[in-house]
């Protein structure tokens, strides 16, 4: 146990035993001094006539056992029985004196028996010099069933009130109606939960620990640091025993790496420390810091993360969103189409705001009025403090969003509704009586009459709200309590992005609306670009008064790692951006953002610090990236990758040029995009906004377009510095039909071009591959006549050249690359461009598909025939294998659409298969239609 190892470090010193790092420890070995049911300083704490106490029936009565068989340590162990109810042991009061602004740790030892519904805990709170327990001051362990095994319980409490005098502790076996979550919960407290009614709670080893008081702060407000702040971290060690221990601190990127660190030895007392380590870049990081005795025990510890933000690029503009279309001249248009919604922000925390904020580069902040505790009372005081922050906001042109994320429970209970939903309380008709308008008024008449004129907006429910979206009279009744004091505000609507809506519904009602559908963290990009498109298309058929704002969830996940929480909300921020559309004039005006909610990790206790989650930095990063940029289309990529082309829009600020967006969205292996350029390097910038200078190379020749190749990964990459034209023209190229069609002598194709600049072009396309004119040898397996065109293109022309191709007999069916070299030329001369795209050579009455497996000294070909015809047939499969007879199959009678496979096997002795490659032909018996295909044996 920790607790033994740091009793022997103890000094030899005389001090205080509370001064010790182990303050005591309770054995229950009490055989020769303790003749008593229960542990001396414990008693039973229990219902009766002295002290009422619901739920834990006197008849379930705790008491010190003595077996060498069940103890965990020697002999002595406390059981907390059950007979139905709770039970309880409690410490006596001033037994346990503590210091101020110190931390401890309690370690106890729970085992279970028999129970099913009750858990084990452990309790630990303060009290005062007069034995009165200090309200908040409580802490409960996790709540444990361990059945007939041992398990360590801790828990943590810090004595910052300067009341705290003495530590008490609690040993509880709680029923569930007992237990706090279901108290928390108004509607599982009428529940009527399952109780135990045999069972048990053993404990034992009850050790309290005097813990260094550690703690690790950034120095900026809101741990997020600007581009031009060097991240610096203080660490603070305040420690009251005697020991020496040794300090470790480290910082670890989004991936788990540690990036740098930093050790020490302490001593006692109070040590600041201030540190600046040396970051890989811009990026979300964690920084984690321990102390261990010198028996190496850890003692303490602390965490915390923060932000690095690249250099702001969105210039903030004094213009609301719903103020879109109109012009703008310096100013970057997109700011306001991002923002950070924020359901819950402590009292503490609001000063922090504004400089997150800012920092993010964000144009809209959405901020709670209501909380649960909320009183009529402090109204007036949490409204004066919301102007000080919605000014500070403004004057950094960031618009305001008042959200009622829950009903209070005062206004709950004083207009008499079960659910703490908003829309309960907007939607009571206005014959309510007036005592029900009394009690209303306050929550709403003050926040309405102070902030009407900054918040342009209000959210009704929480960006996790499960209200569905309601019919047009609901939202006009909602509009009408909130507008009759504040007109022309815009009612914010949270739903779902898989529910649905009715467009001809928003047609009723009046006023600026904005939906806000939510996003899940779980749903994959693809999944976000079908559904984001099912909201944006009715878009059409809706008033331009009706906006749309996406809810990315930004929290942290502890299955996954930070870099892989900030992959995932930078890809989906990109699939909904691609919603605006690729025109500039259409765009510019569209009524659509995208928000972040749960960006921010508020702090549990006051020594705590706002920790910002790497998808808050990830998303802000790459709204600098897309801020007036817009996604023009798809650029070519291998399989299982994205890529998309942005184009600067008409009207921002010079200096931003278009570029790609790419990632590997479900390759398995590694994949590489190539891309032409027209300039000697381009800019490479990550999900956290780091640029790397990205050198153009050409072939080994040196003839041809200068070209980039740039590895993709799950994590989005950013290419800036392009030719919009270029990449357009290469991503339009097309070679019609894509079947090569293998009962043909001779196939007739097309290769199609467009031209996307606004002048004419010309050139000349080279078919290089297949035939081995790109690197050789010749290839004279393949006829394509003829192999180059020379074309002349008008601005948005297309033109369809026509090509034949043909191939022997012995070709192998499937992909196959075929590979254009493009020489164009239009304002500038651009070299020659290679340009791959795949063909499919196959039929169209049957696909055939070959693998080739080894188990120990046999060679397994299989071969798996798909009939895609809408007729039966028969397959005649010839194995070729080097160095073995053949062997045939046969398939008779294959149903339309149906599948089976064939297996031939071979032995590996006597036999060169390994590494050779075996081929298998497939004929159907009725038309002599032949395919070929092989497999390299492992």
């Amino acid at each position: 146990m920790a607790a033994a190892g740091i009793a022997c470090a103890q000094s030899t010193v005389t001090r205080p035993e509370a001064a010790g790092r182990l303050v005591r420890v309770f054995d229950f070995e009490e055989q020769q001094t303790n003749p008593g049911e229960v542990p001396r300083y414990w008693f039973r704490n229990q219902d009766s006539p002295q002290r009422a106490r619901p739920g834990f029936p006197n008849w379930n009565r705790s008491s010190l056992i003595y077996d060498n068989l069940f103890a965990y340590e020697g002999e002595g162990y406390i059981n907390l029985p059950t007979q139905g109810g709770s039970t309880s042991l409690l410490l006596e009061t001033g037994l346990l004196p503590i210091f101020a602004d110190t931390d401890y740790r309690i370690f106890a030892q729970v085992r279970t028996s028999g129970l099913q519904n009750a858990r084990a805990g452990l309790i630990a709170r303060f009290v005062d010099a007069k034995g009165e327990v200090i309200s908040g001051s409580e802490r409960m362990s996790d709540l444990t069933l361990s059945e007939q095994v041992w398990r360590q319980i801790t828990v943590d409490v810090s004595s910052s009130d300067p009341r705290a005098a003495f530590i008490q502790l609690e040993l509880v076996l709680l029923q569930p109606k007992q237990q706090p979550l279901r108290e928390a919960s108004p509607t599982k407290a009428f529940e009527i939960a399952a109780e135990d009614f045999t069972g048990s709670a053993m404990f034992d080893n009850v050790a309290i620990l005097q813990l260094p008081r550690v703690d690790l702060s950034a120095s900026t407000v809101g741990n997020v640091f600007p581009a031009e702040q060097q991240p610096t971290l203080t660490m603070h060690v305040r420690d009251l025993t005697d020991e020496v221990l040794a300090m470790r601190a480290e910082v670890l990127d989004a991936k788990g790496n540690v990036i740098d660190s930093e050790q020490a030895p302490l001593t006692s007392g109070s040590k600041p420390r201030e540190w600046k380590p040396k970051l890989a870049g811009y990026g979300w990081y964690r920084a984690r810091m321990s102390l261990k005795n010198p028996q190496g025990i850890m003692v303490g510890g602390a965490a915390t993360d923060f932000a690095w933000l690249p250099p702001a690029v969105i210039k903030p503009a004094p213009l609301r969103a719903r103020e879109l279309s109109q012009s703008r001249t310096t100013m970057l248009i997109d700011a306001p189409r991002f923002g950070l919604i924020f359901d819950a922000v402590p009292d503490t925390q609001w000063p922090t705001l504004p400089v997150i904020g800012k920092a993010s580069g964000i144009g809209t902040m959405s901020l709670p009025l209501w909380t649960r505790d909320l009183q009529a009372s402090q109204m007036r005081a949490r409204v004066e403090m919301m102007q000080g922050v919605a000014s500070e906001l403004v004057s950094s042109y960031i618009d305001l969003t008042l959200v009622l994320p829950q009903t209070p429970d005062e206004l709950a209970r004083a207009v008499n509704i079960e659910r703490p939903d908003p829309w309960d309380v907007l939607l009571m008709p206005p014959q309510s009586p007036e005592q029900v308008r009394d009690a209303v008024q306050p929550f709403i008449s003050d926040a309405i009459d102070r902030m009407g004129a900054r918040a342009g907006a209000w959210q009704i429910g929480s960006s996790k709200s499960q209200t569905p979206f309601w019919s047009s009279h609901k939202l006009s009744a909602a509009r009408g309590a909130l507008s009759a004091r504040a007109p022309g505000i815009t009612l914010v609507i949270p739903t779902d992005i898989r529910d649905r809506w009715d467009a001809s519904e928003l047609l009723a009602v009046g006023g600026a609306l904005r939906l806000a559908p939510r996003i899940p963290a779980t749903m994959p990009p693809n999944a976000v670009r079908h559904a984001a498109e099912n909201w944006v298309v009715p878009l059409s058929a809706a008033p331009r008064t009706v906006a749309t704002q996406f809810i990315l969830d930004g929290a942290s996940h502890p299955s996954t790692l930070p870099a892989q929480d900030a992959a995932n909300i930078a890809r989906q921020t990109v699939e909904v951006w691609r919603m605006l559309g690729g025109d500039p004039e259409v765009s510019a005006s569209a009524p659509l953002s995208i928000a972040i909610a749960n960006a921010i990790q508020w702090p549990d206790t006051p020594r705590q610090q706002p920790r910002p989650t790497a998808a808050f930095t990830a998303f802000a990063a790459v709204s600098q990236r897309l801020s007036d940029r817009r996604i023009v289309g798809p650029f070519p990529s291998p399989e299982g990758c994205v890529a998309w082309i942005t184009q600067p829009l008409t009207r921002a600020e010079s200096g931003i040029s278009g570029g790609i967006i790419a990632w590997n969205e479900s390759a398995a292996d590694e994949a590489t995009l190539n891309l032409p350029v027209a300039s000697e390097s381009v800019l490479m910038y990550d999900m956290f906004g780091n640029v790397t200078r990205l050198r153009a190379t050409q072939r080994e020749s040196g003839a041809g377009a200068l070209m980039v190749r740039v590895p993709l990964t799950r994590e989005p990459i950013f290419l800036e510095g392009l030719d919009v034209g270029l990449a357009q023209f290469v991503s339009t190229v097309e070679i019609t039909p894509t079947l090569l069609d293998a009962a043909k002598d001779v196939g007739e194709h097309e290769i199609v071009l467009r031209n996307p600049w606004k002048n004419s072009i010309t050139g000349k396309v080279s078919v290089l591959e297949p035939g081995g004119f790109a690197k050789g040898p010749i290839d004279r397996s393949w006829r394509i006549t003829p192999r180059s065109h020379n074309f002349t293109l008008a601005a948005g022309q297309e033109i369809r050249l026509p090509m034949q191709v043909s191939f022997r007999l012995n070709q192998e069916s499937g992909p196959k690359k075929f590979v254009l070299g493009v020489e164009v030329s239009g304002d500038q001369p651009y070299g020659m461009v290679e340009i791959e795209r795949t063909l499919d050579l196959g039929l169209q009455d049957f696909a055939l598909d070959v693998t080739a497996t080894r188990v120990g000294d046999t060679v397994i070909a299989e071969a798996t025939i798909t009939n895609t015809s809408d007729n039966q047939v028969t397959i005649e499969l010839v194995s070729l294998a080097p160095g073995a007879p053949r062997q045939r199959a046969t398939l008779s009678n294959l149903a339309p659409r149906a599948q089976a496979v064939r297996r031939f096997s071979y032995s590996v002795s006597g036999t060169k298969l390994i590494g050779e490659r075996v081929v298998i032909t497939a004929t159907d018996a009725e038309t002599n239609r032949r395919l070929n295909r092989g497999a390299d044996v492992p």
